[in-house]
């Protein structure tokens, strides 16, 4: 009776807990860090405490133990990972998620949180979308490890508790805005919330007890593997947790649905263990399918020129120096081209700026269409266009010059109702490995030849001496 009465405690403690949103300890000796987490956090109806020291931390948490912990690792008198390793050997908060909070973005850093038992990782500065989303996602995951420990208990307790203990554990599988798999040792689901069945195209009772295998993989993929309804082959992602019992997170893998579509998702992926058995494991997903979009609109903007698409001066010339870098090793010839339209100025005074803007885009178009698809190209300046032609000598890279201008050269162009033409002025420049300067004197010196072609007539190509 009282071993029952104890579980039924814990299920009205836990479901206060859940309507405050969870505990959360948060570790910090910088004050302003602090302030911000905690705002963020308690905009989001969590329960926060903050602790500004290692030592204050763990009398924090031994004292009432929370369902997780946000931890810095640079701070005096005790580091973070010293934290985390008398947390992890402390029983009462052993199995607490530890998530590490940096400045540094160091890999031989992450390895080391994550050997001492750390579930996660945020890089300072915060991002209040990621810091929420993560919490979240992580505080899900604690519940349903809760839950699934209860499993182990419900087998001793009478046949009232087990019918409360899984109505709540149905109820928070149901309220999850992520998608929770339950996925047995052969790969089968064991159980899946109303918000994974809805991710995944379909019903529940469609998945429960059925191969998530389909779900994992492409419909090209399963066939060419001869997957079928009783492959019990591990999933890649899943591999470590179902097999060695590891808690995995993959940052970005593509989900199936049962239409044959796929989407982008987070995965956190924990084993489900019964004493030291692994039984299984516990998915929590979530589709990041719109951030990994606004992700490559982001990357586009920041690395394209927005008028023409091409190459911006500050992605080109990042490229520029890794092909160098590449060249120098394998003692490879490269040349750089550097371009500029003739006579820019007078187009725009004349037949305007849109006049302008629509020869640019004609340009770049030729360049491109008139390069191999490893060259590099870019808008360098107002009417500057350069390339870099890897693997290729200077008499090689003439052509390609020649075949630009004479383009260039013959195309007319109508343009609100205007025939329109125009030239360019080519300076080449081959890399020399024993001249100072690397890249910089590399354009520079393509700079002085296309000086001298513009001073000897225009629309012509002169070589670096």
């Amino acid at each position: 009776m009282n071993s029952q009465k104890g579980i039924l405690d814990n299920s009205s403690s836990e479901r206060r807990n859940r309507n405050k949103g969870g505990n959360i300890l948060i570790v910090d000796d910088n004050p302003q860090n602090l302030r911000l987490l905690l705002s963020i956090l308690n905009s989001e109806g969590y329960k926060v405490r903050p602790a500004p020291s290692g030592p204050m931390a763990l009398e924090a948490a031994f004292s009432n133990v929370p369902d997780l912990i946000l931890l810095d690792i640079m701070m005096p008198e005790m580091d973070g990972f010293e934290v985390c390793r008398k947390l992890k050997e402390n029983e009462k908060t052993s199995s607490v998620p530890v998530i590490f909070i940096s400045a540094m973005d160091d890999i031989a850093e992450k390895l080391k949180g994550f050997e001492l038992g750390a579930v996660d990782y945020i890089t300072k500065p915060f991002q209040p979308r990621e810091i929420s989303a993560r919490v979240n996602t992580h505080l899900s995951l604690r519940r349903v490890q809760k839950l699934l420990e209860y499993e182990i208990v419900m087998r001793t307790v009478s046949e009232n508790t087990l019918k409360v203990l899984s109505k709540k554990y149905d109820l928070i599988l149901a309220a999850a805005g992520e998608g929770i798999l339950g996925i047995d040792n052969d790969c089968r689901y064991t159980f899946v919330n109303p918000a994974a069945a809805k991710m995944l195209g379909c019903k529940v009772d469609d998945l429960v007890g059925k191969s998530s295998i389909p779900n994992w993989y492409s419909e090209k993929v399963t066939r060419e593997k001869n997957y079928g309804e009783d492959t019990t082959e591990c999933p890649r992602p899943l591999y470590k947790t179902l097999r060695e019992g590891a808690h995995i997170r993959v940052n970005h893998w593509n989900l199936w649905r049962q239409d044959g579509t796929s989407f982008d998702a987070e995965l956190i992926c924990t084993p489900i263990m019964d004493e030291n058995e692994i039984e299984g494991a516990v998915v929590i997903f979530s589709d990041i399918s719109e951030r990994k979009r606004m992700e490559k609109e982001l990357k586009l903007l920041a690395t394209t020129d927005s008028l023409t698409g091409v190459s911006n001066r500050r992605f080109f010339m990042e490229g520029v120096s890794k092909e160098i870098n590449l060249a120098m090793r394998h003692d490879l010839p490269v040349t750089f081209l550097m371009m500029d339209i003739d006579e820019f100025k007078n187009i725009n005074d004349t037949y305007g700026h849109q006049a302008g803007d629509d020869i640019l885009k004609n340009v770049s178009q030729i360049c491109m269409e008139s390069l191999r698809a490893n060259d590099l190209f870019g808008r360098v300046g107002g009417e500057e266009f350069a390339a870099l032609l890897p693997a290729t000598s200077i008499d090689q890279a003439k052509v390609v010059a020649e075949r630009i201008r004479k383009t260039i050269e013959e195309s007319r162009w109508n343009i609100g109702g205007v025939t329109i033409s125009s030239s360019i002025s080519i300076g080449m420049a081959p890399f020399r490995r024993d001249k100072e300067g690397g890249v910089d004197a590399l354009i520079k010196d393509a700079d002085e030849a296309l000086y001298y072609a513009k001073n000897s007539g225009r629309n012509c190509i002169k070589i670096s001496e």
